[in-house]
């Protein structure tokens, strides 16, 4: 349930967040690729779908990408729709995604979760409040449903690529437009097992269910993991 816990956040904090947010431009070291996704006709084996509705996620609606929705209907939408397989040790993991969130409580990205829920999730946000509109990218870990780390930075993008690294406890996380230059988001500290469950998804918050558009989607060009040498 990590998307759900990453979804309650004050939006006036967002707000507030988005103005100071340190950043810096560069070229990631790639590692040692271990696991490729291209997400063409069928996925590769050793995915797990979290969501209710199976229905939700989808090869076919647009060639060579995963296509996932947040749960609707019947189903709670702070539930998430996420696609995850099991990992173990320090990785860097890398996706493309488009995604164009309209109103309120609405996220997608990457998503890293330990069987008791602890969880680290680096993603494209938007919250909406009294206070305004957040729309941006947020790197946030949890533990026991409370928020132990966060980094946001106010960004138009709809079409990103996000760069999650874990060594040991710390999880940096970056995104770019174009996957060669990326921009730092920041670091998070979260003491999750060495195996994790880690992938991607994309949810929606129970208070805003009455307005969020669950009919928009996240689409996922591919997904890799890669190791780093160790130094």
């Amino acid at each position: 349930m990590g998307f759900k816990r990453w979804l309650f956040i004050p939006v006036a904090a967002m707000l507030v967040l988005a103005a100071g947010c340190p950043s810096a431009t560069f070229i990631p070291q790639d590692g040692t690729l271990v696991f490729r996704d291209p997400f063409s006709d069928v996925l590769e084996d050793g995915w797990t779908y979290t969501g209710v509705d199976a229905s939700k996620l989808t090869l076919a609606e647009r060639a060579g990408f995963v296509r996932i929705y947040p749960q609707g209907g019947d189903v709670d939408p702070s539930v998430a729709s996420s696609l995850l397989r099991e990992f173990e040790g320090d990785f860097i993991v890398r996706t493309r995604m488009s995604f164009s969130p309209i109103v309120d409580l609405q996220l997608a990205g990457i998503l890293v979760r330990a069987d008791d829920g602890r969880s680290v999730a680096l993603g494209l946000l938007t919250a909406s409040g009294t206070g305004g509109t957040f729309r941006g990218a947020l790197l946030r870990a949890d533990r026991s449903g409370g928020d132990i780390g966060r980094a946001t930075a106010s960004i138009g993008l709809e079409d990103v690529y996000l760069r999650l690294e874990r060594r040991g406890s710390s999880f940096i996380g970056s995104y770019s437009a174009d996957g060669h230059a990326y921009t730092l988001l920041g670091t998070v500290s979260n003491d999750l097992p060495g195996r994790v469950k880690v992938g991607v998804g994309v949810g929606t918050a129970a208070a805003c269910s009455q307005n969020c558009d669950l009919d928009v989607p996240a689409d996922f060009d591919f997904f890799e993991i890669a190791v780093l040498e160790a130094p």
